[in-house]
């Protein structure tokens, strides 16, 4: 397995216990569910910085969807544009 597949694999695992969901669920109440944009440009950044992480989960475990596995919410062509 190459190593960047074991990390994916990495990511399922710990996001498909109940915890690792409480946790993805809290996740995206903190930083996908709000708005990201403020006046203050330095501040909106940051806030998209926060945005990317959560998304880059839901690319890491999306395999995991796509094998019928659910996580909290379904990966939607938003949050993975390529339908993966």
């Amino acid at each position: 397995m190459a190593p960047q597949e074991k990390l994916a694999e990495d990511y399922r695992v710990a996001f498909s216990t109940e915890s690792g969901n409480a946790v993805l669920q809290d996740l995206e109440h903190r930083f996908q569910l709000r708005g990201s944009f403020v006046p203050d440009s330095n501040v909106t950044a940051f806030h998209e910085g926060q945005r990317d992480v959560y998304r880059l989960i839901l690319l890491m475990i999306a395999k995991d969807v796509a094998r019928g596995n659910k996580p909290h919410m379904a990966i939607t062509e938003e949050t993975h544009p390529d339908g993966e």
